[in-house]
């Protein structure tokens, strides 16, 4: 009986509650869906996104244009997630900091914990 990586490994980490979300700009030029990157003077590029478990096991991957703001992608990764019964600690950067998505991310049993953002105004009512 042969057991595959990925359900060997999650029955050994059956508590594993951390995880984590960042996103990293790649150059592709020759992409049909790639969006301005605005890190690389408007040249077309694509945005992966990817969450983790404390080990590294990935839990999401996806492909965005690069002019996608990672809090957009934040809400598509998260409906891929299933419920925990369980609260799981997501950690985050900056860009994550919001109360819209600490409020998805409580729907589904998360508590998402970003980098603070010393440049937004925490009192100033978010759109």
């Amino acid at each position: 009986m042969m057991i595959k990586a990925p359900e060997y490994y999650r029955k050994k980490n059956k508590k594993n509650i951390w995880c984590e979300i960042d996103t990293l700009i790649k150059k592709a030029p020759f992409t049909r869906f790639g969006g301005k990157n605005p890190t690389d003077c408007g040249k077309r590029g694509i945005k992966q996104s990817l969450i983790v478990d404390r080990k590294g096991e990935p839990l999401f991957i996806g492909v965005t244009p690069a002019n996608k703001h990672d809090s957009k992608i934040f809400e598509s990764a998260l409906s891929k997630m299933k419920k925990s019964k369980q609260v799981r600690i997501m950690a985050a950067d900056r860009s994550f900091d919001e109360n819209l998505l600490r409020s998805i991310a409580k729907r589904k049993n998360i508590a998402l914990i970003p980098s603070p953002n010393k440049h937004r105004n925490k009192e100033k009512k978010q759109i």
